[in-house]
């Protein structure tokens, strides 16, 4: 009789333990990634590949993934949405409040340029650093402070 209370009582203790942990993707809302390329950029599609795939397997059933190349007008229009373009010589702000205005004026269209939803993007991708990209959008996404690391390409939305 008391083995079978003392099993009992353990098996209880480790359901405690594991109900108590807190599940970081539970506190992160659905989101939709908009990824920008070049056709024939060579980041862009290690991005592809590697990085979306890697967001793909780390947020399932949380990430909607839209893919726009700035070849085409409605690539470059959405681009121009999210950092500014430049009209009748006057610069037209985007979404994006601290993008460089001289990367505008260049009007190269530098990619790949990722989204994350309505928090931040970031130019640029580097194998070499996918776990923090994935582990900045996590903190991105609940609210935290992101790493030092990736800070220079990292742009932030305007706040309304």
């Amino acid at each position: 009789m008391k083995k079978k209370i003392k099993c009992l009582l353990v098996v209880l203790i480790m359901l405690l333990c594991c109900g108590c942990q807190k599940n970081e993707e539970e506190e992160i809302e659905p989101f939709t990634i908009t990824f920008f390329y070049k056709d024939g950029c060579g980041y862009c599609k290690g991005a592809k590949e590697v990085l979306l795939e890697k967001i793909k397997t780390t947020f399932p059933g949380l990430v909607t993934i839209e893919e726009y190349s700035v070849d085409d007008e409605d690539g470059r229009a959405r681009y121009d949405a999210f950092t500014g373009y430049i009209e009748d010589g006057q610069f037209v702000s985007g979404k994006l409040a601290d993008f460089p205005l001289e990367y505008v004026e260049d009007e190269d269209y530098l990619t790949p340029m990722i989204v994350v939803g309505d928090k931040y993007a970031f130019l640029g991708y580097n194998s070499v650093f996918l776990e923090t990209y994935i582990a900045d959008m996590k903190k991105g996404l609940r609210g935290e402070t992101m790493s030092q690391r990736l800070s220079e390409g990292r742009y932030f939305f305007r706040q309304e």
